[in-house]
Formats: structure tokens, C-alpha cells, sequence
């Protein structure tokens, strides 16, 4: 018979893990940024670069800061599921 449930040890781990990612996402996302605004570089299309850049990026971290808050709860809550089944 093939397991079925979850490790919910390894499931809480895991959130952790998720929960973490969202702040490295943020913090290579910045690092990059100052990278880019530190460019030695004049004129429109610098200009035009950097607004695009900031623009996206910061569409980019709001997008994956929802999807890895949700999935984390989405986690948590089969995580609470499960312990309740196994407690039945």
C-alpha cells in the first residue's frame, strides 16, 4: 500500500522555506536595482532604462510577494487539515 498524508514536519519546514524566499527575492531585487541606478550613464535612454527598470521590478516583487504568501497559507491551511485528519 503507497503512503498517502503528509509529512507535516517536513510540510512546516517548508513554510519556513517559502516564507524566507520572499525576503531573498526582495533583497537580490534591490541589490540589482542599485546596481542599475549606479550605471555611469546620461541621457534619455538611461532615463527611459531606469523608469522601465523600476516599473517593472517593482510589479515583479508585488506579483511573486502574493504568490509566495498564498501558496504559503495555501501550505499552512493543508498542513492544519492534515494534523486534523491524523487527530481523527
Amino acid at each position: 500500500m503507497a503512503f498517502e498524508g503528509m509529512d507535516v514536519d517536513g510540510a512546516q519546514a517548508v513554510v519556513g522555506q517559502i516564507n524566507n524566499s520572499k525576503d531573498e527575492f526582495s533583497a537580490v531585487l534591490s541589490r540589482l536595482t542599485t546596481a542599475v541606478n549606479q550605471i555611469q550613464w546620461t541621457g534619455p535612454d538611461q532615463t527611459q532604462y531606469v523608469q522601465e527598470w523600476q516599473s517593472h521590478s517593482q510589479q515583479l516583487t508585488a506579483s511573486i510577494n502574493q504568490f509566495i504568501e498564498a501558496m504559503a497559507q495555501k501550505l499552512s491551511f493543508e498542513i492544519s487539515q492534515q494534523t486534523q485528519a491524523s487527530a481523527n
